[in-house]
């Protein structure tokens, strides 16, 4: 079985956009501020929060990271200085991320020109019909995944080698 001509149109277009638009941020937020798209968007989880912090497994969840890769990004974000690591008063088995001082100046600065390379990059390609188009088929892809879950393959994976006692 194959794809038919609109659907390899369709499935291709999203893969070769995603595939450039990552690369297209991931330079910019590297070059400009030192950090990785996925160290992003864990700066820009947090901000979003009550507080400035999540658990840890809360985080992972929401990431486009592994458990064990968000772990590491926020490793890395702890020793620059933008996060702390905060154990969970109420369990003492969890912990969690929150935005240092440091932190928060640094995604308030990187979110504007984000916001801005976004518009640039991706956004500006689109009329305002046509990104609520889009935005409609986003939404409508959401309540599809989640009618129909899949583990993903990196989750599947790293959930594989939890069982057996192994890590990366």
């Amino acid at each position: 079985m194959s794809f038919s001509p609109l659907e390899k149109n369709a499935w291709a277009g999203l893969l070769v956009a995603y595939t450039d638009m990552n690369r297209k941020i991931e330079g910019h937020l590297h070059d400009r501020f030192g950090i990785s798209h996925p160290e992003f968007e864990i700066l820009l989880r947090l901000s979003w929060q009550d507080g400035k912090r999540m658990r840890l497994q809360d985080l992972a969840a929401d990431s486009i990271l592994t458990c064990s890769g968000t772990s590491r990004a926020v490793d890395r974000l702890v020793k620059a200085g933008f996060l702390r690591r905060e154990l969970a008063k109420e369990d003492r088995r969890g912990a969690y991320a929150a935005l240092a001082p440091k932190g928060v100046r640094l995604i308030e600065k990187a979110l504007d020109e984000h916001v801005e390379f976004v518009r640039k990059h991706f956004l500006d390609a689109f009329t305002e019909d046509q990104m609520r188009t889009m935005a409609n088929h986003w939404t409508q892809l959401e309540k599809h995944q989640q009618a129909t879950p899949v583990p993903t393959v990196s989750r599947s994976i790293e959930s594989q080698h939890l069982k057996s006692g192994q890590s990366d």
